[in-house]
């Protein structure tokens, strides 16, 4: 049977008797000669058509219109010392044993919550035996569809797999296709195509500009003709590599995923030392021995609009865990790095950053890359006496080669967490190192954030204490070059963020409209006004917020360092108020009974926002407070206007937005007492 996520396995024992007939677990004997699997979701919107006769295809269908067709299905890996497809009975044919569907109503209750703290989720699923071993589970909701292979095997035993074939074949009638994701450029003398810091620019684009065998980066967010769109995405990622997209001839896309390294060396860049591939084997993984090999999800969101594929948390909904995680310890919220404005790695050089969060109430400041063993004892004490948890920053070389005793070094030191950077690499070791990472992490009560790393691949979704991950532009990029563009900046909240959390590294005060900004490697601007940096943190979703801004900027504008102050990182509820790719997009979340909104514009010119207010119910008041661009905002990034004035629910909201311009706000029902920004 398909795997159950024992975190919502209560609510999957939910399901109505009625909802059931029919329809919950039952194999199907007269299915398995069927030619052709039809799963419909819920609401008879979306419909996926999987081919079963002669080779495996699949379709896929938005309100009757057919969206992608006969995209190859496929894994081929090694058995009885020959390579094969594993789909393929001992005769050489694709054959089906059986069929079973279901039919799932549960509520899924994420730790921690990016999104929304409970997820309504309906789903239909087949699950697919063939007679060689492999098996294909089918999902189909409302909003998504997801596949994925396994391969059970009567013995426990090691399997190699060589090569999975999944393509997204764009049908031809229904319209031009673009794609928004971040594109690569294997340049020459690149060490490998796969060899990457994952922080590529994010563009649109017809899929016809890409040349054949060009790649890009995962997630990626599609628009179909007129009205359909998709997010392609994949989670459960483990003992496997991470996934590419690849162009192939034709209005086609399909997976590409690196080799398992044969050979390996240490490399020194201006980033530091990493391991670097040198020699690739023929092959993806070879998984432990074990009797069931349970392979990546692969997920295509679908909607009618951007609106509709944001927030659905689907590493979240597809998650399968071994047992329950209490993660409490691993605790939500902002932290301080001062290490992007060049703060220096001795002792006394934290202190100012130290006395800085606890002042102003953070719980973390970071220690970057360069930190000294003889004076990190010396800061840790500090910290402690503040009240102030330190992340210990490691390359993912060091702990590779000395992990335990490392973490046992930041543990007796009484650390809170660590940062692993510098793994520029998501083939199935990086990935295997990855999760230990979690698992010794896991043990010794730290938290844990990747930089330097592939998108999310539903580890955050095992592992609840894994509480960001980088795999994108970030601030970072702003000490030395000028692509990190509002335009990019709204790429990583629309299109990046779907596939799980990012960490930005935002909180510059050091704010310039796109003409005006300069690299620097202190005091490091950022593109956009600062109501739109103050928008970041909550439209990008991350259970630790890092701000990499300057101390003495923040202490000279309190009133806008305040909202940091008073915005939660985990999330009740959230509503998708504006959403338009690359252009502008708005959100209102949810705390307990406070309601925040957050937007954002990457146009050249000022634009005016209608927010529909109608999700606050019906006749109710809310006191609004926030901080706005100011009328002189788009030519002094830096200028902000307070906001404040009482709102009616069912209402639409008016902002105006500078260019390149933000609004942040927090707003309380007027029974429920005023909480004011200082």
């Amino acid at each position: 049977m398909p795997f159950l996520n024992k975190r919502t396995l209560l609510g999957a024992m939910l399901i109505s008797f009625s909802f059931c007939l029919g329809l919950c677990p039952s194999a199907s004997p007269g299915e398995a000669n069927a030619a052709q699997l039809v799963v419909t979701s819920p609401d008879g919107r979306v419909r996926l058509e999987v081919q079963l006769a002669g080779s495996l295809s699949y379709s896929l269908f938005l309100d009757g219109s057919q969206v992608l067709r006969l995209g190859r299905l496929g894994l081929e890996g090694w058995r009885d010392g020959q390579r094969q497809d594993l789909s393929l009975g001992p005769d050489g044919r694709l054959e089906v044993a059986s069929i079973e569907r279901r039919a799932v109503d549960r509520i899924v209750r994420p730790s921690p919550a990016l999104w929304n703290s409970r997820i309504d989720d309906r789903f239909r699923e087949a699950y697919v035996r063939f007679r060689g071993g492999l098996s294909l589970t089918v999902r189909v909701a409302d909003d998504a569809v997801a596949l994925r292979f396994a391969f059970e095997s009567p013995r426990v035993e090691p399997l190699t797999i060589a090569r999975e074939t999944f393509e997204y074949a764009f049908a031809p009638d229904a319209g031009p296709v673009r794609i928004s994701s971040a594109r690569v450029v294997c340049a020459p003398g690149r060490l490998d195509c796969f060899h990457d810091s994952f922080a590529h620019a994010n563009a649109e684009h017809p899929l016809t500009v890409m040349a054949t065998n060009e790649m890009t980066q995962m997630p990626a967010v599609v628009r179909v003709g007129p009205g359909a769109w998709l997010a392609l995405s994949e989670t459960g990622v483990f003992d496997y590599p991470g996934s590419w997209l690849i162009k192939r001839d034709g209005d086609r896309l399909a997976l590409e995923a690196p080799g398992a390294p044969r050979r390996l060396r240490a490399m020194t860049d201006s980033t530091g030392t990493f391991e670097a591939v040198v020699e690739r084997s023929g092959w993806l993984a070879t998984d432990r021995p074990k009797i069931n090999h349970a392979y990546p999800w692969r997920v295509i969101q679908v909607g009618r609009s951007l609106s509709e594929l944001i927030g659905r948390d689907l590493p979240s909904r597809l998650a399968d865990e071994p047992a329950d995680r209490d993660a409490a310890w691993a605790r939500p919220g902002f932290a301080f790095d001062p290490s992007l404005n060049e703060t220096l790695p001795g002792a006394g050089a934290f202190d100012r950053p130290i006395e800085f969060a606890a002042h102003v109430g953070l719980p973390y400041v970071i220690v970057g890359k360069g930190w000294s063993p003889f004076a990190l004892p010396a800061i840790a004490r500090f910290a402690r006496a503040k009240g102030v948890g330190l992340i210990l920053w490691f390359s993912a070389w060091d702990l590779k080669h000395n992990l335990r005793r490392a973490l046992d070094f930041a543990t007796a030191l009484g650390v809170k967490g660590i940062e692993v950077g510098l793994f520029k690499r998501d083939d199935v070791e990086a990935i295997r190192f990855q999760e230990r990472l979690a698992m010794e992490t896991e043990r010794r009560r730290l938290l844990l954030t990747l930089h330097d790393s592939a998108s999310p691949t539903g580890l955050q979704a095992r592992y609840p204490h894994v509480l960001s991950i980088e795999g994108g532009l970030t601030h970072e990029r702003d000490r030395s070059t000028a692509e990190v563009t509002p335009r990019q900046r709204m790429a990583l909240a629309q299109v990046r963020s779907i596939a799980g959390p990012f960490d930005y590294g935002g909180g510059s005060f050091s704010n310039r409209q796109p003409d005006e900004f300069m690299p620097a490697r202190v005091r490091v601007q950022s593109q956009g006004t600062r109501a739109a940096e103050l928008a970041l943190a909550m439209l990008i979703p991350s259970a630790l917020q890092v701000l990499r801004g300057d101390a003495d900027a923040y202490d000279a504008d309190p009133a806008a360092f305040e909202w940091y102050r008073r915005l939660p990182t985990t999330w009740d509820e959230t509503r998708v108020l504006e959403a338009s790719l690359g252009r502008d997009y708005a959100l209102a979340r949810r705390s307990g009974t406070t309601w925040f909104l957050a937007a954002m514009s990457a146009l050249e010119a000022p634009t005016l926002l209608q927010l529909d207010l109608s999700f606050l119910g019906v006749g109710r008041r809310f006191r609004l407070v926030g901080i706005a661009d100011a009328p002189e905002s788009d030519q002094n990034a830096e200028a902000t206007a307070r906001v404040e004035m009482v709102v009616e629910a069912g209402r639409r909201l008016s902002i105006r937005l500078a260019r390149n311009g933000g609004y942040v706000a927090r707003m309380e029902a007027m029974d429920a007492g005023l909480h004011r920004f200082r």
